[in-house]
């Protein structure tokens, strides 16, 4: 019996010397890479501000870059330790499958999304209608517009029907003479 357990014991320390290495180096390039990640994402918010690049468009294209460098650094991570990426790549996209399936409205809130951000309908600081409702707008987010209404009163749009449907952008409207058009009852 102990001839047994003396013989597991070699091979548990066998298998611990062998990929402790492995294991510590795949930490270590972890780090680093998160690390790496944030400098280079400061960097372009840098960058796009020197650029004068729309707040929001920034703000998107920052967030995009930080996730995809991420799962950059985890997928080198996970070759590291020695998970096999065909295996890996058919279930993130049999994942993909599933959940973009699932997520339909939010995928056209995120297409929606592209679309307000690549054909500027309207910005941010411009009162606008939209689905109905009036208000300044605050945000323009990945999945929904933030107006904040005359009265005060925060309104989230989706996207999606957003760029689908009829925007009136109150603050480019001008008559002929060029003044505003006061809206206002």
């Amino acid at each position: 019996m102990s001839e047994h357990l003396s013989r597991y014991f070699d091979i548990v320390v066998g298998m611990v010397l062998q990929y402790i290495p492995q294991v510590v180096l795949a930490l270590i390039t972890l780090i680093v890479g998160f690390w790496g990640v944030k400098i280079v994402v400061r960097g372009m918010q840098r960058a796009l501000s020197m650029q004068r690049v729309d707040r929001s468009l920034a703000g998107f294209i920052e967030s995009m870059v930080s996730i995809g460098l991420k799962i950059l650094v985890i997928m080198t991570v996970a070759m590291m330790v020695g998970i096999q990426m065909t295996s890996f790549i058919a279930l993130l996209g049999a994942a993909g499958l599933a959940v973009g399936l699932s997520l339909q409205g939010s995928l056209a809130n995120l297409a929606g999304g592209f679309l307000i951000l690549l054909f500027k309908p309207f910005a941010v600081g411009e009162e606008i209608g939209a689905l109905n409702q009036r208000g300044t707008v605050e945000k323009i987010e990945i999945f929904s517009t933030i107006l904040r209404g005359g009265d005060g009163i925060m309104i989230i749009l989706p996207n999606g029907p957003v760029s689908n449907g009829v925007i009136v952008n109150y603050t480019r409207t001008k008559n002929v003479t060029g003044d505003r058009i006061s809206h206002h009852p």
